[in-house]
């Protein structure tokens, strides 16, 4: 085409790297190598309907074939030309049959590192609990505690939620609503209330046609509680 003929002006430049990483490290890989073969990316039309020029960073208009991966170097301008030219492909990328996929260091060691910072926070709090206070974290975390487990059965229980899921484990501990929450697992545990057909009771009195709605209604009642706690073993 002709326009592919004319060099791009460094303002169109800045627009075509937009949003790309300037540090750090990426790879462009193939998914399927074996089936794919050789990708070509050159400039396209995007799902804008705009046309979309892959150049060098003087303007220069280029195209690269994938046969392997290609690693990036995000501090290089022609690299991050590379990487949005890739990651916005309409079809390559953000197609239905993606063929391209690629991997931010950046990112994956941004999400790797939150989610062990997570971790680490969630197991500094089970570490410390120990007797009726693991039991009863169990409890609201839906860990069934059967009778006669011990400690540790319990705990590695939770420190396997931790693993799998650290934010819910901080979220529960940090709820305000973990007491009533306790009470009534323990009160459905011990018959004080009833759980038919999906509606929460007490002493006849409904509360609610989920757990949430159950928590409500104690909360709206918080008066009776204390008795609660005396009744409870």
């Amino acid at each position: 085409m002709e326009m592919e003929k004319e060099k791009v002006n460094k303002t169109r430049l800045k627009e075509l790297m937009a949003d790309a990483p300037t540090s750090g490290n990426c790879e462009i890989r193939l998914k399927d190598p074996k089936r794919t073969g050789t990708i070509t990316v050159r400039g396209y039309t995007g799902k804008d309907g705009q046309h979309r020029p892959f150049v060098d960073q003087h303007g220069n208009h280029r195209i690269i074939r994938f046969k392997r991966t290609v690693f990036l170097d995000m501090k290089k301008e022609d690299d991050r030309l590379t990487y949005n030219q890739v990651r916005l492909h309409p079809l390559y990328v953000d197609g239905p049959r993606p063929v391209l996929v690629i991997v931010n260091y950046e990112d994956e060691a941004e999400a790797f590192v939150a989610q062990k910072d997570l971790e680490s926070k969630a197991m500094e709090i089970i570490q410390k609990l120990e007797g009726a206070d693991l039991r009863n974290f169990a409890r609201v975390l839906l860990i069934t505690v059967k009778p006669g487990s011990s400690d540790k059965v319990i705990k590695r229980s939770i420190y396997d939620l931790a693993e799998e899921d650290p934010g819910l484990i901080l979220n529960e501990w940090n709820d305000d609503l973990r007491e009533i929450k306790l009470i009534i697992h323990k009160g459905i545990e011990q018959g004080m209330f009833e759980v038919k057909h999906g509606r929460y009771t007490y002493q006849g009195q409904l509360m609610g046609t989920t757990f949430e709605f159950a928590v409500d209604w104690l909360k709206d009642n918080d008066d009776l509680i204390p008795s609660m706690r005396k009744t409870l073993k």
